[in-house]
């Protein structure tokens, strides 16, 4: 029983050692704990201030493509409100033309030399007014 000796003899020391390696694991697991909470300290807040930028940028382009689209209906309504005037502007035209046929074409039958081989005054003005 030699180490039972050994262990009576220099209990104190003994006990110091484990009081020791006791306190160092105490600290170790200390240090541990602080760098783990710092870490997940970190990470939450790196989250939150992430999430932050991320919701705004989200916001921020939300925004832009919602003015690009409105953009883009006035373009498309003034281009559409410019066609309707052009298209108006062709049926007045066409309108225009079909009076003056109508109207050159009633003069014709109106006419009294309406039979003649040659063309007199009344049926050249009728001509020119259908030209121009």
């Amino acid at each position: 029983m030699p180490a039972l000796a050994f262990i009576l003899a220099n209990w104190r020391i003994i006990a110091a050692v484990v009081g020791v390696v006791g306190l160092l694991g105490g600290a170790f697991a200390y240090v541990e704990k602080v760098k783990h909470d710092a870490y997940v300290e970190g990470y939450q807040k790196a989250t939150l201030e992430w999430t932050i930028k991320y919701n705004a940028r989200e916001a921020e382009l939300k925004q832009q493509t919602a003015d690009e689209l409105a953009r883009q209906q006035a373009a498309n309504d003034a281009a559409k409100a410019e066609e309707d005037a052009q298209l108006e502007a062709e049926r007045k035209r066409q309108m225009a033309a079909i009076d003056l046929a109508m109207t050159l074409a009633d003069e014709a039958a109106a006419d009294p030399n309406k039979d003649n081989v040659a063309l007199d005054a009344a049926a050249v003005d009728r001509h020119n007014r259908r030209i121009n």
